[in-house]
């Protein structure tokens, strides 16, 4: 791409300019340090994208976390396209784009698809980032998920720490032992995780139908639902420490 509008180019820094012309030019790895660069001083970032595109189209390779750090700021459709199967590739890219808001609901979908399928890996790092993520940014389309997630799991937390214990007590403090015993807090802090993350997402739900129903003219059995609603939700964030389950049954309630 060549820069052609001057009265944009009079606007912008000359270190900017000499970073977008080495980035037309430079060899293909030296495409980061130059991303970076303009990252670093939030300047002519959309040039930047549209020389990426270029270079992404011959061919040219640019690592995933650049990618990802330019799209969130410049949110250009065309350069996510080209970069797409890339960025679906690496998890932690969708959630890097997930967590900046970029606006693609199919990154959600893989996110909690590749949460649902890690669940019960207790070594896995990614499914609690995951997790904490959807408690930030979810939307109610991750409810079934989470709810299945706890439903299967809940049980299981302690099981494992109850096997943990046996194993301590059998044979005092060792490798397998301390191993067990990660593994079960590891499986404990996941599931309450997954609770905060439900009740989040319900808790934003309710706000936009609470929004939407008193700024219409709500009938009084509408204004009976979404009181009933709020109810089971105070049930639910009271229990959902001591009695995950219960807690589960009050938030479908609540739906």
């Amino acid at each position: 791409m060549e820069i052609e509008h001057l009265e944009e180019l009079r606007a912008m820094s000359p270190q900017a300019n000499a970073i977008l012309q080495r980035l037309q030019r430079v060899d293909p790895l030296g495409l980061s340090e130059c991303i970076r660069e303009l990252l670093e001083r939030d300047e002519a970032l959309d040039d930047a994208a549209e020389i990426i595109k270029d270079r992404l189209q011959s061919g040219d390779y640019v690592l995933t976390d650049d990618l990802v750090r330019l799209l969130i700021k410049v949110r250009d459709a065309h350069l996510y396209e080209l970069a797409r199967e890339q960025l679906f590739q690496d998890r932690w890219a969708l959630l890097a784009l997930y967590q900046g808001g970029f606006p693609d609901p199919a990154i959600e979908d893989q996110l909690v698809e590749i949460l649902y399928k890690t669940a019960e890996d207790d070594a896995e790092p990614a499914r609690r980032a995951i997790a904490e993520a959807i408690c930030d940014k979810g939307t109610v389309a991750t409810i079934p998920v989470l709810e299945a997630i706890i439903y299967d799991l809940a049980p299981t937390q302690h099981t494992k720490k109850t096997i943990a214990n046996a194993l301590f007590d059998a044979s005092g403090p060792n490798l397998d032992t301390l191993l067990a015993g990660i593994v079960a807090e590891s499986r404990i802090e996941f599931i309450h995780t997954i609770n905060q993350a439900l009740e989040a997402v319900r808790e934003r739900n309710t706000e936009q139908v609470t929004s939407f129903v008193e700024g219409a003219s709500a009938s009084p059995r509408e204004t009976k639902l979404v009181a009933n609603a709020h109810r089971e939700l105070e049930r639910a964030r009271d229990k959902v420490k001591s009695d995950p389950t219960y807690a589960l049954v009050c938030l479908r309630r609540g739906a």
